[in-house]
């Protein structure tokens, strides 16, 4: 429901003040006096459909969130604020007064600053709620182009299932006909690109679903194309597929698993968050490589700050969240 109200409320607000604002221009220019008062004693009614949207907007954004402060849902969420203050000690109180000088007609220097400010106010107001529009699209941009195509569609039978860690378990499915399953998908357009660059996985948790599933067909097809797998969890208990990958690493030349823990202290490997010193010792050139980024939200904002930090260029990086740990 969140992901529904979030863009709906957001749309009602910006349009509202746009209202508020072109109706105040508009009639200032090129209508009457009787307009111009009718207009302003109509504008504070209209807060009755203002406020509700931004509190429902606002209150969305910070549940869809999920306490994520950086990237695109960083910059949303701190422009909030100043939406919020903005509408509150600027645009209510400057409508409740000007609705007042309208209806009295004092329309004097008081009444024409006021306004001044108003529009301001408004216009602000309508370019930081246009911005969060602006990267809401950007954000769900994945969830449209995924909407569109047609999704593959098998029947199949489920032959077994099994505890990988903690809270984590695999189903093994059997494709060919004669199902009791249907099953649906995947999506998401998480997939290796087609060039020779080394190639750096970083996965947090569930997040690496996605990634076993590329090495293991980039594996089975020969590919020598060099692979790096960083793998961050809190224990080795709850690391999905951890044993596996390991005998992988062991086993193939061009592909290395680098299992860090961060509530670990007697694992024998890394420890700690990935950081862009962790990358750097095992990596001999960041921005020569291509990165895939899968895990919990906040973790998949983190290492995108932290590459373009290193200078890596955005291109080069391809990134999913997972809202589960």
């Amino acid at each position: 429901m969140p992901r529904l109200i979030h863009p709906l409320a957001g749309v009602v607000a910006l349009l509202t003040i746009a209202t508020f604002w072109l109706s105040t221009v508009i009639s200032e220019l090129f209508l009457s006096r009787d307009v111009v008062i009718a207009v302003k004693i109509t504008i504070p009614w209209g807060f009755l459909l203002l406020v509700p949207a931004l509190a429902a907007t606002g209150g969305s954004g910070v549940f869809l969130s999920q306490g994520q402060r950086t990237g695109l849902l960083g910059t949303k969420l701190r422009r909030m604020p100043f939406i919020a203050a903005n509408g509150i000690l600027i645009l209510i109180p400057s409508a409740l007064f000007l609705a007042a000088r309208a209806r009295a007609g004092l329309f004097d220097a008081s009444f024409y600053g006021v306004q001044a400010l108003e529009l301001l106010a408004g216009a602000t107001n309508i370019t930081l709620l246009g911005l969060n529009f602006r990267d809401g699209l950007k954000l769900t941009q994945w969830h449209r182009k995924n909407r569109l195509k047609p999704a593959q569609r098998y029947r199949t039978i489920l032959e077994k299932k099994e505890d990988v860690a903690d809270g984590t378990v695999a189903f093994f499915l059997k494709k060919p006909e004669g199902s009791v399953i249907d099953i649906e998908g995947p999506y998401g357009d998480l997939a290796v690109t087609q060039d020779t660059r080394p190639v750096v996985f970083i996965a947090g948790g569930i997040g690496i679903t996605p990634f076993r599933s590329m090495i293991l067909d980039s594996i089975q097809r020969g590919l020598t194309r060099y692979m790096t797998l960083f793998y961050s969890n809190r224990d080795e208990r709850e690391a999905a597929f951890l044993s596996e990958l390991q005998q992988l690493s062991a086993a193939h030349p061009h592909f290395r698993l680098v299992a860090t823990m961060t509530r670990q202290p007697d694992w024998q490997g890394e420890q700690g968050y990935i950081t862009q010193a962790m990358l750097s010792r095992h990596l001999d050139d960041l921005t020569g490589a291509v990165f895939y980024l899968a895990g919990p939200p906040v973790m998949v904002a983190a290492m995108q700050t932290l590459l373009k930090q290193a200078d890596v260029h955005p291109t080069q990086i391809h990134a999913e969240s997972f809202a589960g740990y």
